[in-house]
């Protein structure tokens, strides 16, 4: 009896062992491999000249700049869903291009283009001083 009593009990501290060692433990990802998203191109896209359309608007990606530059019009852009031109009184901005356009600032303009604004703005005033 005795004896049974104590293969009883080393079997249940096998079973308990073994059940317990059957358990996952499911560590979080700290760290991610995928690349912070970008507004550019996608991956598989080649690195200059990609073409998109937007709505009926044919636009190419500028990787300089990272907007893309909106064809047969010459100071348009289009980066996250919006419009931007330049224009004598500053730059705009819409939600589709045939407009409404609003001004914006220069420090709410995509990356890109804040820093293209500030090399034109330069070299204007640059020219004025000669």
């Amino acid at each position: 009896m005795k004896l049974n009593r104590i293969v009883g009990a080393v079997a249940l501290v096998a079973i308990c062992c073994a059940v317990s060692a059957c358990s996952t433990v499911r560590y979080k990802n700290t760290t991610s491999l995928e690349p912070a998203k970008k507004h550019g191109p996608p991956p598989h896209a080649p690195a200059h000249g990609y073409r998109h359309k937007h709505g009926d608007v044919d636009l190419a990606y500028d990787s300089a700049l990272e907007v893309y530059l909106v064809s047969g019009h010459s100071n348009y852009y289009f980066y996250d869903k919006h419009y931007y031109r330049t224009t004598n009184s500053g730059w705009e901005i819409t939600a589709h291009f045939k407009g409404p356009w609003k001004s914006i600032a220069t420090k709410k303009l995509p990356k890109g283009l804040r820093s293209s604004a500030k090399v034109k703005k330069n070299t204007k005033q640059n020219k004025k001083h000669k």
